[in-house]
């Protein structure tokens, strides 16, 4: 299928850093994916743009890019695309409360961002993480990517002094990333299956 290859040629210019290449050929698959019934792929089409955006400081397209396709894979239900979505949105989030011009006041208001995003993506890797303890093989794929959420959400803690939330995740996932089978949720986590309102609220609402 010609989408396929286009995203596999973006695939190939990105690990060769060529970010301009990748675009192109990322943008025609997403082109194609979105004429047939391929939710998911524009929604990983989507993610890599954002990602190379973030690459090439464009922080802005980076953010619009990485909600819309969080959106899509909260739709979809495709719990291990949205954690890797939300931890992505928050490391731009992230980056744009530390550029340039910005009042300390917006660069709370971006760091608020960040956080809510990295809690996000703890609430999704807890759901993966149970579909990850009863199938065989799926722990290694998962260490790396706990490895990079502990980090994130570690540093948006830390802006804002949070020690219980930063010294409770390095605990948390260090059993995770050991593969502990401690299944019980931090207390900022919400465990019934839900987000709640006001946090689900920055995270759908209108970017600002």
């Amino acid at each position: 299928m010609k989408a396929h290859a286009e995203f596999n040629l973006g695939n190939c210019y990105l690990s060769k850093t060529n970010l301009t290449q990748a675009s192109i050929h990322f943008k025609r698959a997403g082109k194609i994916y979105s004429n047939g019934n391929h939710v998911n792929k524009v929604a990983d089409v989507l993610h890599l743009l954002g990602n190379i955006a973030k690459l090439s400081n464009d922080l802005d397209t980076s953010i619009a890019k990485l909600h819309d396709a969080g959106q899509i894979y909260i739709k979809t239900k495709n719990m291990e695309g949205a954690w890797r979505i939300w931890d992505d949105l928050a490391r731009s989030y992230l980056a744009k409360s530390n550029a340039t011009g910005l009042t300390d006041e917006q660069r709370d208001v971006w760091a608020q961002h960040a956080l809510d995003a990295s809690l996000s993506a703890a609430y999704f890797a807890e759901q993966l993480w149970q579909v990850a303890l009863s199938s065989e093989g799926r722990m290694a794929d998962l260490s790396d990517q706990f490895a990079n959420h502990t980090v994130t959400l570690s540093e948006t803690a830390l802006h804002f002094g949070r020690l219980d939330i930063f010294f409770g995740t390095l605990a948390y996932y260090k059993g995770r990333i050991r593969n502990s089978t401690n299944s019980s949720l931090p207390s900022y986590i919400e465990s019934e299956g839900e987000l709640d309102d006001k946090l689900n609220d920055r995270l759908f609402g209108p970017i600002v």
